[in-house]
Protein backbone atom coordinates (compact mmCIF):
# COMPACT_ATOMS: atom_id res chain seq x y z
CA UNK A 1 0.00 0.00 0.00
CA UNK A 2 1.58 3.46 -0.82
CA UNK A 3 1.64 5.46 1.91
CA UNK A 4 0.11 9.04 1.70
CA UNK A 5 1.32 12.63 1.75
CA UNK A 6 1.54 15.12 4.49
CA UNK A 7 1.74 19.05 4.30
CA UNK A 8 2.33 20.99 7.27
CA UNK A 9 2.01 24.22 7.65
CA UNK A 10 4.06 25.88 10.73
CA UNK A 11 3.12 29.05 11.73
CA UNK A 12 2.26 30.89 14.94
CA UNK A 13 -0.77 32.24 16.37
CA UNK A 14 -2.86 34.15 14.56
CA UNK A 15 -1.57 33.42 11.32
CA UNK A 16 -4.33 31.88 9.67
CA UNK A 17 -2.98 28.31 9.76
CA UNK A 18 -6.38 26.19 10.26
CA UNK A 19 -8.36 28.52 8.28
CA UNK A 20 -5.32 28.09 5.49
CA UNK A 21 -5.52 24.23 5.91
CA UNK A 22 -9.68 24.29 5.72
CA UNK A 23 -9.33 25.83 2.39
CA UNK A 24 -6.66 23.88 0.85
CA UNK A 25 -9.43 20.42 1.53
CA UNK A 26 -11.82 22.14 -0.74
CA UNK A 27 -9.17 23.15 -3.47
CA UNK A 28 -6.95 20.43 -3.55
CA UNK A 29 -7.95 17.73 -6.08
CA UNK A 30 -7.65 14.48 -3.80
CA UNK A 31 -9.21 14.33 -0.13
CA UNK A 32 -7.02 15.74 2.71
CA UNK A 33 -7.59 14.96 6.34
CA UNK A 34 -6.90 17.83 8.35
CA UNK A 35 -5.23 16.76 11.49
CA UNK A 36 -3.29 19.21 13.81
CA UNK A 37 -2.35 21.08 16.65
CA UNK A 38 -5.94 22.59 17.39
CA UNK A 39 -7.77 19.58 16.74
CA UNK A 40 -5.41 17.43 19.03
CA UNK A 41 -5.98 20.08 21.80
CA UNK A 42 -10.03 20.51 21.28
CA UNK A 43 -10.47 16.59 22.63
CA UNK A 44 -8.01 17.35 25.11
CA UNK A 45 -9.35 18.45 28.73
CA UNK A 46 -9.54 21.75 29.13
CA UNK A 47 -7.53 21.72 32.04
CA UNK A 48 -4.40 20.13 30.28
CA UNK A 49 -4.41 21.46 27.67
CA UNK A 50 -3.13 25.03 28.24
CA UNK A 51 0.39 25.27 28.47
CA UNK A 52 2.08 27.74 30.97
CA UNK A 53 4.27 30.55 29.52
CA UNK A 54 7.87 30.91 31.04
CA UNK A 55 10.24 33.29 29.51
CA UNK A 56 9.38 33.43 25.51
CA UNK A 57 13.32 33.34 24.72
CA UNK A 58 16.02 32.54 26.80
CA UNK A 59 19.48 33.63 25.72
CA UNK A 60 20.27 30.10 25.36
CA UNK A 61 17.54 28.99 23.44
CA UNK A 62 16.24 29.43 19.93
CA UNK A 63 12.60 28.08 20.98
CA UNK A 64 9.56 29.06 22.55
CA UNK A 65 9.93 27.86 26.26
CA UNK A 66 6.74 26.72 27.78
CA UNK A 67 5.71 24.23 30.37
CA UNK A 68 2.62 22.41 30.01
CA UNK A 69 0.15 20.60 32.04
CA UNK A 70 1.59 16.82 32.48
CA UNK A 71 -0.59 15.34 30.02
CA UNK A 72 -0.43 17.64 26.92
CA UNK A 73 2.97 17.12 25.73
CA UNK A 74 1.89 13.18 25.85
CA UNK A 75 -1.33 14.54 23.66
CA UNK A 76 0.77 15.97 21.36
CA UNK A 77 3.47 13.15 20.75
CA UNK A 78 0.51 10.80 20.21
CA UNK A 79 -1.07 13.26 17.68
CA UNK A 80 2.29 12.32 15.68
CA UNK A 81 1.68 9.14 16.12
CA UNK A 82 -1.79 9.14 15.03
CA UNK A 83 -1.23 11.24 11.77
CA UNK A 84 1.64 8.70 11.39
CA UNK A 85 -0.92 5.92 11.08
CA UNK A 86 -3.58 7.31 8.61
CA UNK A 87 -0.59 8.06 6.49
CA UNK A 88 0.23 4.29 6.92
CA UNK A 89 -2.67 3.60 5.57
CA UNK A 90 -2.68 5.45 2.30
CA UNK A 91 -4.39 8.85 3.44
CA UNK A 92 -3.42 12.07 3.18
CA UNK A 93 -3.23 14.40 5.85
CA UNK A 94 -2.73 18.67 5.86
CA UNK A 95 -1.81 19.63 9.11
CA UNK A 96 -1.40 22.96 11.56
CA UNK A 97 1.48 22.96 13.86
CA UNK A 98 3.36 25.37 15.95
CA UNK A 99 6.96 24.20 16.35
CA UNK A 100 8.62 26.43 18.17
CA UNK A 101 8.60 24.66 21.09
CA UNK A 102 11.48 22.51 20.87
CA UNK A 103 10.29 19.13 22.51
CA UNK A 104 7.02 19.46 20.07
CA UNK A 105 9.41 19.77 16.96
CA UNK A 106 12.05 17.21 17.69
CA UNK A 107 8.86 14.33 17.97
CA UNK A 108 7.43 15.62 14.79
CA UNK A 109 11.03 15.30 13.23
CA UNK A 110 11.60 11.78 14.20
CA UNK A 111 7.90 10.40 13.01
CA UNK A 112 7.75 12.09 9.95
CA UNK A 113 11.09 12.63 8.15
CA UNK A 114 10.37 9.10 6.57
CA UNK A 115 7.34 10.34 5.42
CA UNK A 116 6.79 12.28 1.99
CA UNK A 117 6.49 15.66 4.08
CA UNK A 118 5.74 19.25 2.42
CA UNK A 119 6.49 21.90 4.83
CA UNK A 120 5.64 24.81 4.69
CA UNK A 121 6.23 28.20 6.77
CA UNK A 122 3.45 30.70 6.98
CA UNK A 123 4.97 34.21 8.23
CA UNK A 124 3.09 37.41 9.18
CA UNK A 125 5.17 40.76 10.38
CA UNK A 126 5.98 41.72 13.82
CA UNK A 127 3.27 44.60 12.92
CA UNK A 128 0.45 42.07 11.95
CA UNK A 129 0.83 40.62 15.75
CA UNK A 130 -1.04 43.70 16.97
CA UNK A 131 -3.56 43.95 14.49
CA UNK A 132 -4.24 40.09 14.76
CA UNK A 133 -4.36 40.45 19.17
CA UNK A 134 -7.76 38.42 19.89
CA UNK A 135 -7.97 34.70 19.94
CA UNK A 136 -9.97 32.86 18.09
CA UNK A 137 -12.58 30.25 18.71
CA UNK A 138 -9.34 27.50 17.57
CA UNK A 139 -7.17 28.78 20.31
CA UNK A 140 -8.09 26.38 23.26
CA UNK A 141 -4.34 26.02 24.01
CA UNK A 142 -2.94 29.48 23.50
CA UNK A 143 -2.59 31.42 26.51
CA UNK A 144 -2.76 35.09 26.22
CA UNK A 145 1.21 35.72 26.32
CA UNK A 146 1.19 34.26 23.03
CA UNK A 147 -1.29 36.45 21.49
CA UNK A 148 0.26 39.35 19.42
CA UNK A 149 3.68 37.75 20.78
CA UNK A 150 6.07 39.17 17.76
CA UNK A 151 8.93 37.56 19.93
CA UNK A 152 7.09 33.89 20.41
CA UNK A 153 6.48 34.55 16.28
CA UNK A 154 10.25 34.69 15.10
CA UNK A 155 11.18 31.64 17.43
CA UNK A 156 8.82 29.53 15.71
CA UNK A 157 10.50 30.06 12.34
CA UNK A 158 14.01 30.05 13.90
CA UNK A 159 16.32 28.07 12.38
CA UNK A 160 13.81 26.02 9.99
CA UNK A 161 14.17 24.98 6.35
CA UNK A 162 10.80 24.61 4.37
CA UNK A 163 10.09 23.44 1.08
CA UNK A 164 7.74 26.79 0.58
CA UNK A 165 7.26 30.13 2.45
CA UNK A 166 4.07 32.73 2.53
CA UNK A 167 3.97 35.66 4.00
CA UNK A 168 -0.16 36.31 4.90
CA UNK A 169 -0.28 40.05 5.23
CA UNK A 170 -2.71 41.21 2.93
CA UNK A 171 -3.50 37.92 1.46
CA UNK A 172 -7.26 36.65 2.14
CA UNK A 173 -7.09 32.98 3.15
CA UNK A 174 -7.71 31.58 -0.68
CA UNK A 175 -5.03 33.35 -1.97
CA UNK A 176 -2.70 31.72 0.75
CA UNK A 177 -3.94 28.27 -0.14
CA UNK A 178 -3.66 28.87 -3.69
CA UNK A 179 -0.17 29.63 -3.66
CA UNK A 180 0.97 26.94 -0.78
CA UNK A 181 -0.97 24.69 -3.18
CA UNK A 182 0.91 25.59 -6.58
CA UNK A 183 4.12 25.74 -4.83
CA UNK A 184 3.22 22.41 -3.87
CA UNK A 185 2.26 20.92 -7.27
CA UNK A 186 5.58 22.20 -8.67
CA UNK A 187 7.19 20.12 -5.58
CA UNK A 188 6.95 16.59 -6.38
CA UNK A 189 10.03 15.51 -3.72
CA UNK A 190 10.15 17.94 -1.06
CA UNK A 191 13.25 17.69 0.97
CA UNK A 192 12.95 20.23 3.75
CA UNK A 193 11.72 18.04 6.65
CA UNK A 194 14.62 15.51 5.67
CA UNK A 195 17.29 18.24 5.51
CA UNK A 196 16.29 18.89 9.10
CA UNK A 197 16.49 15.74 10.32
CA UNK A 198 19.57 15.07 9.10
CA UNK A 199 20.98 18.17 10.47
CA UNK A 200 19.13 17.85 14.05
CA UNK A 201 18.22 14.42 14.43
Amino acid sequence: MNKGNLIIINGAVNSEKTNTCRAMQDILDEPYVLLGLDYFSKITPSKQAKPLPKELQQSDSDYINISTAPLFNDVIYTSFKAISAYLDEGNNVISDQLFGVQEWFQDALHIFHPYHVFFVGLHFPAAEHTKRAQPSSDHDIIVPEFIGNSNASALNHSKMVYDFEINSTNLSVQEIAQQIISAYKKTPNPTAFKTLADKLL
